[in-house]
């Protein structure tokens, strides 16, 4: 989802350098950079680094992780996530009794991982930092991301404080955004949300001098973006060597900002945007072989499948074979575990184009039973599969028009298989039921975690993908009148 509603602006034009083009060169990382000098640009001149001997590195241990209701909760499961910036996934659940929860001890390297009460659509963020040895956290109702607190983390007693200003500021920016489009008075609506911009840069620094030494410290300092007008030094401050990078929404912000200010919203521009983020994140040392190595192959195939996750989910799937053809599949683009593990991820992207079969999946239907994709697509000419949600107010527009379209070629070899992303059963069956929805729907209740929707790449509701009975993507239609106007060509 991370290039979706980017705001561009002017167009680049550089030459476009593919993995295997040029030489990488050995680097080393560089000293932190704890004050500015005066003739840096006004952007970088309140930079200030949280960076210590402390916190440099991955923190790897076991640790307790525990936490209480103040209102009335029980027999609830309660779930955590690790994440990969902003992917979450499930690593262990406990049942909350009596108010309180606890999870079994386990190992964790420093980074975010998120609580999830009942379903993934109530979940918050927590820092857990090995550093600490137990976590606590307290929830002044079963909302967690609004009510969540910590007397004894100082990792999450920031967290939890920046967390609050962040969503503050940035309900008034979005509000400052659509104030300004087409206004006289734009250039008073940018100073404000500039405004917003300096109050958070001045909190992150506040907590880094707060809380020294800790992950959060770090985190803010990752915040800042020093060079954010300067891409040429835009990824300067970031170390790519640091594995716990990974665990925090860093690398897609930044890549998400990086896009918006330099791409120029065309497909030059947004291609060398890609080559400048993969040679940042690309860092080399010499092996003993003397041929160059990437110093953390882990961090670097993180940034790729990151662009190329976001720039699938925005719909710019020309700009996902250009990611996979230089820096994934292409004979220069690596060897050794990393490389396979990239070439496992994108397969799911690839396998999503069209003309490409999609996962296969049997899933239980809301009246009883299961579908099986493959059985379902072979009993008809083609199959729409359409991904939505009880809540979703497109979808309540388009099932109307689907009707139509379905009673009116379900006799002609046109099939339909819903999916819901919905999180309660009750709802789900609700909206069916009022809907009128005849076609098998089927869920797997666990919202956009559902292993489907993963698979799927689902972001946003309806999403839509027109199977031949092959199980071959012949269309990915964005609303329902383009598989209308297919099958008028090919359903007779």
């Amino acid at each position: 989802m991370i290039f979706q509603n980017l705001i561009l602006a002017t167009a680049t034009s550089l030459t476009l350098i593919a993995c295997g083009n040029t030489e990488p060169k050995p680097t080393s990382t560089e000293e932190t950079v704890t004050e500015t000098t005066a003739d840096q640009s006004a952007a970088t001149s309140n930079f200030v680094s949280g960076l210590t001997d402390a916190n440099k590195d991955v923190v790897r241990g076991e640790m307790a992780l525990t936490g209480s209701f103040r209102n009335n909760v029980n027999n609830v499961k309660m779930y955590l996530y690790e994440t990969e910036g902003k992917q979450n996934f499930l690593i262990d659940s406990t049942i909350v009794q009596g108010n309180s929860f606890s999870f079994a001890k386990r190992q964790y390297e420093s980074g975010f991982y998120m609580l999830a009460l009942k379903n993934s659509l109530n979940m918050v963020g927590i820092i857990m930092n090995p550093a600490e040895k137990a976590v606590d956290i307290t929830f002044a109702t079963g909302r967690l991301e609004n009510s969540a607190s910590s007397a004894t983390s100082k990792e999450n007693i920031g967290w939890f404080e920046y967390l609050k200003a962040e969503k503050a500021a940035e309900a008034k920016k979005k509000g400052y955004r659509t104030s300004a489009k087409d206004s006289p008075m734009k250039a008073k609506f940018e100073k404000l949300m500039q405004e917003e911009d300096d109050k958070l840069t001045a909190l992150q620094q506040d907590i880094i001098k707060r809380y020294p030494g800790t992950y959060l410290a770090k985190l803010m300092t990752w915040k800042q973006t020093p060079n954010k007008n300067d891409k040429s030094k835009y990824w300067a401050d970031l170390n790519f060597e640091d594995e716990s990078i990974i665990h925090s929404p860093v690398i897609p912000d930044r890549i998400q900002e990086f896009m918006r200010a330099f791409s120029g919203g065309t497909e030059d521009g947004f291609m060398n945007a890609v080559d400048l983020v993969a040679q940042a994140a690309g860092v080399y040392t010499e092996a003993a072989d003397g041929e160059s190595e990437l110093v953390n192959p882990e961090v670097y195939s993180f940034t790729i499948l990151t662009m190329l996750e976001g720039f699938y989910s925005s719909g710019k799937e020309d700009i996902c074979s250009y990611i996979m053809d230089s820096y994934v599949y292409g004979e220069n683009c690596g060897s050794g575990d990393y490389a396979e593990e990239m070439k496992n991820r994108a397969s799911g992207i690839k396998n999503l184009a069209i003309g490409s079969v999609p996962p296969d999946f049997t899933i239980e239907k809301w009246d009883g039973g299961k579908v099986n994709l493959q059985s379902e697509v072979q009993k008809h000419d083609y199959t729409l599969v359409m991904f939505w949600s009880s809540w979703c107010h497109k979808c309540e527009q388009e099932i109307p028009t689907l009707k139509v379209l379905y009673d009116q070629y379900k006799d002609a070899g046109f099939g339909v298989v819903g999916v819901s992303v919905d999180s309660e059963r009750s709802a789900w069956v609700r909206a069916v039921e009022e809907k009128g929805a005849t076609w098998p729907n089927v869920s797997q209740l666990d919202a956009w975690n559902s292993p489907v929707a993963k698979d799927y790449r689902v972001s946003q509701t309806p999403t839509l993908f027109l199977l031949n009975s092959k199980r071959e993507i012949v269309l990915k239609p964005e609303r329902i009148f383009h598989v209308r106007d297919f099958l008028s060509k090919n359903l007779k």
